[in-house]
């Protein structure tokens, strides 16, 4: 009994012997053995893409040269604009008071946006942003785009005309041979905003549907892809003879907003193709991290390139004898150094606030060798009384962007001249769409 209770005991030990020695061999154990606790994992944050939600650029700060914009997340959004010219821009809002104003310029190549000013004296909200003034005569574009593109007209293609300078009726819209005031090709038509002329053309070779086709062709009835959400340009063209008639001439029933008002400059000046429009270049967040960096540039193919080159050349006459002559020379000297394109816009709308002025045009400044096209628009609504309309607003900020002294100085606040000089004007505001 007792050798037997040995063995047994010795055997016991040897088990255990055998056991440990397997563990510590790499022999394969038998035992469960629990897993290990398992680790959560943290989320990765989800990508950023336009529009972002929160970015106020109204509340842009400017250091140095660098452009920064807070996004309520904590993260920074730097952006594209050219700092000296944004301030420069910002200064001459603040210059002039205006009761609302905006200025968009953007690249023509890439769709970076390089100056983003807006004022109001009034109200919440991005006065760039905002769809709900009348586009008045800027609308002219459309009309000018649809008459080459489905009348097949040149900007040489002459129309005689009377009257509807101030207004549009069934009297102006008859055609008198013989008894006509005056005679006008379609770019002097573009260039002095000749209602009468848009009026008949558009009635004797366009249909409404053909008209609206086109006008949302050129981004009407869409909001612009952006950074930021804005308000789409709306458009309505009525069946009606009269109400066509003045809807192609630019009195009623289109409204836009400055940032697409600048990219229809930008359509024509690039030949149809209009650039993807940004403001972010990338976003930052608190660590240092880059969350967001923006894409390569995009342009989007909307009409044939003789058309927009058409109408690109009957722009130019707004400022070369029209009614932007006065706005970009002092006498008959330029005051830019390179030629610019544009068309402007006048109506008086008491609801939309008093007077409503546009400018959306192109050009380019040239150093040595290199060439750099930029679209631009302005909107200028103005009280009883007023200091300029949006076409000398839109040449005073070309003129800081082709030369960075005149930059530099306005946005340092200097070379305003004395403001108690400033041409304030009181009474009734002009009717006709310009």
């Amino acid at each position: 009994m007792v050798f037997r209770a040995r063995r047994f005991a010795t055997f016991l030990v040897a088990s255990a012997l055998v056991s440990c020695r397997g563990k510590e061999g790499g022999q394969v154990s038998h035992e469960t053995v629990a897993p290990p606790p398992a680790v959560a994992e943290k989320p990765l944050p989800k990508p950023l893409a336009a529009p972002f939600a929160g970015l106020d650029l109204s509340r842009m700060t400017i250091d140095g040269a660098l452009a920064t914009a807070m996004l309520p997340s904590g993260e920074r959004a730097e952006l594209t604009v050219d700092a000296t010219l944004q301030r420069a821009a910002e200064k001459l809002l603040e210059h002039h008071r205006f009761d609302r104003a905006g200025v968009v310029v953007v690249d023509v190549d890439d769709g970076h946006i390089l100056a983003w000013a807006s004022r109001r004296t009034s109200g919440h909200g991005d006065v760039n942003l905002e769809a709900n003034v009348p586009a008045a005569s800027l609308f002219k574009m459309v009309t000018g785009a649809a008459l080459v593109e489905h009348a097949h007209l040149s900007p040489e293609s002459e129309t005689c005309y009377s009257g509807g300078f101030h207004n549009i009726g069934l009297r102006e819209l008859k055609e008198r041979p013989g008894h006509e005031d005056a005679c006008a090709s379609l770019s002097l038509a573009m260039g002095k905003s000749l209602n009468t002329v848009f009026a008949r053309l558009a009635v004797k070779h366009l249909k409404p549907a053909v008209l609206e086709h086109e006008a949302r062709q050129l981004g009407f009835g869409a909001a612009m892809p952006f950074d930021v959400q804005g308000a789409a340009s709306d458009v309505h063209v009525p069946t009606d003879t009269l109400g066509f008639a003045r809807t192609a001439a630019g009195f009623a029933n289109s409204t836009t907003s400055p940032l697409h008002a600048a990219l229809l400059a930008a359509t024509f000046a690039r030949g149809g193709e209009r650039p993807e429009p940004h403001i972010v270049e990338r976003i930052v967040d608190a660590t240092g991290s880059v969350r967001y960096e923006r894409p390569a540039p995009k342009a989007e193919s909307i009409l044939a390139p003789e058309v927009a080159r058409a109408v690109g050349r009957m722009m130019e006459a707004t400022v070369a004898e029209g009614t932007s002559r006065k706005a970009f020379h002092h006498g008959d000297a330029a005051w830019l150094g390179t030629a610019v394109a544009g068309k402007t816009g006048t109506l008086n709308v008491p609801d939309a606030g008093g007077l409503v002025t546009w400018f959306a045009g192109f050009t380019e400044r040239t150093r040595g060798s290199t060439r750099h096209p930029v679209a631009i628009a302005t909107l200028v609504v103005s009280g009883p009384l007023w200091d300029v309309k949006a076409n000398v607003l839109a040449r005073d900020v070309l003129r800081a962007w082709e030369k960075p002294e005149v930059a530099t100085a306005w946005a340092e606040g200097r070379g305003f001249g004395d403001a108690a000089t400033r041409r304030g004007r009181r009474g009734s505001h002009a009717k006709k769409p310009r």
